[in-house]
């Protein structure tokens, strides 16, 4: 058993260097941009792809379990708007200990894989790429200066920002901007 997991740990490495590898390579022609936009460029489109799939990717499953909580939802709504109230309240407590809590949490469950997959997993390739690819000695041999920030060979800042702190800042920024282009946007509409 040993054996079978140690090749598929070796295939996998292989995996992720050969994509490692591949994305350095995409990504040489933007070295000009300096190492601060280029890990910014990288979280964006993460975020892009990320939400682009949030959007569009919907599990068979997923649309099944929600049209099932839907469903169990409205007949609890109706059992709550009876013209009898103690009748409805009653009704309305044995749909929530019958069908709707489970309804509810396969959904949520659902929900939360599919969030895994299209949000979590790709932000979390992206930083491990990032750490591993802007360390000092990579910057220094493909940018020629060790840290982020630095004019002349001095740091901007009073201290250096390493690679992994810049990505979260970016990642804030990103999800900041997104609200206030889609109020410009909105405004710009009306």
């Amino acid at each position: 058993m040993d054996d079978v997991l140690d090749s598929a740990w070796a295939w996998i490495e292989i995996g992720i260097n050969n994509a490692i590898i591949f994305l350095d390579t995409v990504l040489s022609p933007f070295h000009f941009m300096g190492p601060e936009l280029l890990i910014f460029f990288l979280v964006l489109i993460t975020i892009f792809f990320s939400r682009f799939f949030i959007k569009h990717y919907n599990t068979r499953r997923y649309i099944q379990l929600k049209q099932n909580f839907d469903y169990w939802f409205e007949l609890r709504q109706v059992a709550t708007n009876h013209a009898d109230s103690q009748k409805g309240k009653a009704i309305a407590k044995n749909i929530d200990q019958a069908e709707l809590n489970r309804a509810y949490y396969d959904f949520f469950f659902e929900g939360l894989l599919k969030s895994l997959i299209t949000t979590w997993l790709p932000l979390f390739c992206t930083l491990s790429y990032v750490n591993r690819s802007f360390t000092p000695e990579r910057m220094t041999k493909t940018f020629g200066r060790e840290s982020l920030f630095m004019f002349h060979g001095h740091t901007v800042f009073p201290w250096e920002i390493p690679s992994i702190f810049w990505f979260f800042i970016s990642l804030a920024l990103i999800y900041t901007l997104i609200p206030v282009l889609k109020w410009i946007k909105k405004s710009k509409s009306i």
